[in-house]
């Protein structure tokens, strides 16, 4: 065989395989993260503004008075924390015709838009930076699906929000491709969860909290879900079982293709 005939036959091999791994992993990931929630203990929201090292705790989300709220891009709907997706309706890699069956929806951008928030219990109430988290929303829906341009009012809503996402990326506009947008949004009265905060200031001067929690020291566990622990721990456990299933075709793949080549 052939330098470039080896390749060809290993590479299938390679991309299946090294994807699957890569999925598994991503999988075991959020298992993980499922477990270490579960197994952590939520403290009162003025514990957690006053004791030190990593914390969890829930409450229902407010504005604070410095950043109020904003129209969630897609929906219109009155937000604190938003995520978005654009996806691409694209020919699948080989197929003619026109059939739904020749096409799929592929991920061209993603993004977050965030500002700082206040989560309030019985006991009291902090200010949250939620810089660096990983973000579970609720209300994830696709809004939109056109194969032309955003109805006006989502544009407008777009252009106020140009210094908290790539406006680009999600206007960008190619007529023989279909787009298909989502959004999810934390809403000012919604239940929140938070795990892996830490204090950034206790009671700062002129504020009616009792001290501002954030990601302080870069901790790549930082997580803020709607809805309570339990939410928090589905979330996690629904994702993880799907990607692990992913994972394990993908390597199925990989390794049926490798074995077939030996036969």
């Amino acid at each position: 065989m052939t330098g470039f005939g080896l390749l060809f036959a290993v590479l299938p091999v390679i991309l299946f395989g090294g994807i699957g791994l890569y999925v598994l992993g991503t999988a075991l990931d959020r298992l993980r993260d499922a477990f270490v929630i579960r197994q952590s203990e939520t403290v009162p929201v003025r514990e957690a503004a006053r004791r030190t090292g990593v914390d969890e705790f829930e409450g229902t989300v407010e504005p604070t008075d410095d950043h109020g709220t904003f129209d969630a891009p897609f929906s219109g709907a009155e937000a604190v924390l938003a995520t978005y997706e654009v996806e691409r309706r694209e020919r699948k890699q080989g197929s003619t015709g026109n059939s739904t069956n020749n096409h799929t929806w592929n991920t061209y951008a993603t993004g977050e838009i965030t500002q700082p928030f206040l989560v309030r219990d019985e006991t009291g109430c902090v200010e949250v930076d939620p810089d660096g988290a990983d973000i579970t929303p609720a209300n994830t829906e696709t809004r939109h699906e056109t194969g032309g341009s955003l109805p006006d009012s989502v544009r407008l809503r777009l252009s106020v929000l140009t210094d908290r996402l790539d406006i680009d990326d999600v206007l960008a506009q190619n007529k023989s491709n279909r787009r298909r947008y989502s959004e999810g949004y934390i809403a000012p009265g919604d239940e929140v969860h938070l795990y892996g905060t830490e204090v950034i200031e206790r009671t700062p001067g002129a504020r009616a909290v009792d001290g501002r929690v954030g990601n302080a020291d870069g901790a790549s566990r930082y997580k803020i879900t709607a809805g309570t622990e339990s939410d928090a721990v589905r979330a996690r456990v629904v994702a993880g079982i799907g990607r692990l299933l992913l994972g394990l075709v993908l390597t199925a793949i990989g390794a049926f293709i490798a074995f077939s080549g030996t036969l």
